[in-house]
């Protein structure tokens, strides 16, 4: 997992490598930014032998990279949108799209659909058409409830649910990642590996 682009909530801040390549200079350089992203992403390949995973923050700026990743994924805020929708559905990688802040299921069900349907539309100044992503699937990472009180969605009960929408939905190839981070550990790093162990152990001894 390398991204290179930071989400912020209030824009203000941080944007990551692809705005600011250079954390010393406050001064943003998008042309450096994308120079820098694609070394990234080469230095990770050549190290390791592994294609990275990025966010779509701008689904724009995946012309730059995508010969250079394996996944990409969709934020909880973005994936409301229906050009990140549309943009998932014409990229040549798996794309997981996060359940939004809010942990409708609903609402994260109706993203996976649209971007494994085909569209005619604009990208770049070009008149293209995709052909949907039969690898669009759902991303649990938590959610807020509107109260501020961070909530998890990674127990077994959780996948049981995402199951059953995803047969009422009627989508095929129902998968689905557990991002162990965000409201799911409550933005603790050290329940990370809890996590990930309790969601092997329901994979494993549940059926």
């Amino acid at each position: 997992r390398v991204y290179t682009s930071k989400p912020r909530t209030n824009g203000l801040g941080y944007k990551g490598l692809l705005h600011n390549p250079d954390s010393w200079n406050t001064q943003e350089d998008i042309m450096a930014g994308i120079i820098a992203t694609r070394k990234m992403h080469l230095h990770v390949v050549q190290q390791t032998g592994f294609f990275a995973a990025d966010e779509m923050l701008y689904p724009d700026s995946i012309y730059y990279t995508m010969d250079l990743l394996a996944y990409l994924a969709v934020g909880a805020r973005s994936v409301e949108d229906q050009f990140h929708r549309m943009a998932a559905s014409g990229v040549k990688l798996p794309v997981g799209l996060k359940n939004p802040t809010s942990g409708d299921f609903s609402t994260l069900l109706n993203a996976i659909s649209a971007a494994k349907h085909s569209y005619h539309m604009m990208y770049r100044g070009w008149e293209v058409q995709t052909e949907g992503n039969p690898f669009a699937h759902a991303v649990l990472r938590g959610y807020m409830d509107k109260g501020g009180r961070m909530h998890s969605n990674y127990h077994y009960e959780n996948l049981c649910e995402l199951y059953d929408a995803y047969r009422e939905y009627n989508i095929g190839n129902a998968a689905v990642v557990i991002d162990c981070n965000h409201c799911n550990s409550g933005k603790n790093y050290l329940e990370q590996i809890r996590i990930a162990k309790e969601v092997l152990y329901n994979c494993h001894n549940n059926s």
